[in-house]
């Protein structure tokens, strides 16, 4: 056979590659460097390595010189601390990523809202101040426009009074209505 020949051989043999995994490669290019360099690349035998971590991680074998990958590929149950200061249990991959390590926290502080009340907060939601200020839930004396007292919940407002006068039923600036004496028989006015 002549050597323009084995140059077109379509026969696919088996190869190793430089990682010491074998595969499967057209004969016309099974000597080739730079496509064998290729498949070293791309080979997905699993193996394990020991990433900076320096737990072992197991990755596709052709992912062996990625670093970054190694490190995101690491799954060992690790305890972290988050930037609220407690102490969570995350996936060593993730150990490094403050964002993610904090919403994971519930053990909760006390947090002083936007409407001044204080309410025990898990760390993942303090961040969300403004909408938290919404459920303040602490009960607030209101003096409607038509001049009664409510009772309702703060709701990161203070407690502003709703608009409807929730003790006659009527909307705010109707006048209200004089008070009966006892021995005062009941007028249009009262009824």
């Amino acid at each position: 056979m002549s050597e323009n020949a084995a140059n077109f051989c379509g026969k696919v043999v088996k190869v190793t590659l430089g990682c010491g995994h074998s595969c499967s490669a057209p004969c016309n290019v099974s000597r080739d460097e730079a496509y064998l360099s290729k498949k070293a690349l791309e080979c997905k035998e699993s193996i394990f390595v020991e990433g900076p971590c320096k737990h072992l991680v197991k990755i596709p074998c052709g992912k062996r010189e990625d670093r970054h990958f190694i490190t995101s590929c690491c799954k060992v149950p690790v305890e972290a601390m988050s930037p609220c200061g407690h102490f969570v249990k995350v996936v060593c991959s993730s150990s490094n990523n403050s964002g993610f390590v904090v919403s994971l926290c519930n053990i909760g502080n006390e947090l002083k809202l936007n409407c001044g009340h204080s309410m025990r907060v898990p760390c993942s939601e303090s961040r969300q101040l403004e909408e938290i200020s919404r459920t303040c839930e602490v009960k607030v004396q209101n003096v409607l426009s038509c001049q009664h007292t409510v009772e309702q919940s703060c709701q990161g407002t203070r407690g502003k009074p709703d608009e409807k006068c929730i003790e006659v039923g009527m909307q705010q600036n109707t006048p209200l209505r004089p008070p009966m004496q006892k021995d005062m028989r009941p007028t249009l006015w009262s009824l």
